[in-house]
């Protein structure tokens, strides 16, 4: 049932560019609130909504492929462990829709650009009323 993430990476040794597909799973919590549940890599994120639990997964997947990028890590570890949970693989493919989380992430090691500097990407999610057990 697992899939694999569509990943790309070029580099020249001080700028970087990653492109990365993967597929998200984003429901209502139990406890109230939204959680994104990445699929391919073992990543959640939370929030009061739909749209700020996305925009939390989005965020934190590209500080987490910065960090890798400035630590010198391959790129391929982000995913080549992941536990999450089958049931929420199941709910993901039982949805009537399919949720892609795209994202370009550009990354230079050198001093001209400031750390916060805003990343192009672009999001798609779908969310589903069902609760994995």
């Amino acid at each position: 049932m697992k899939g694999k993430p569509v990943i790309a990476h070029l580099s020249d040794g001080v700028r970087h560019a990653v492109a990365a597909e993967l597929r998200v799973l984003v429901m209502e919590s139990e406890d109230g609130g939204f959680f994104a549940q990445g699929l391919e890599i073992d990543y959640v994120a939370t929030g009061a909504t739909e749209e700020l639990a996305r925009e939390h997964f989005a965020e934190g997947f590209v500080r987490t492929v910065r960090a890798c990028i400035e630590r010198k890590r391959d790129l391929g570890t982000l995913f080549g462990k992941s536990k999450t949970p089958e049931s929420y693989w199941k709910a993901y493919y039982t949805a009537a829709r399919k949720a892609v989380f795209g994202c370009v992430v550009t990354h230079d090691l050198g001093n001209d650009l400031p750390p916060d500097l805003p990343l192009p990407h672009v999001l798609s999610f779908h969310t589903t009323t069902a609760r994995a057990s």
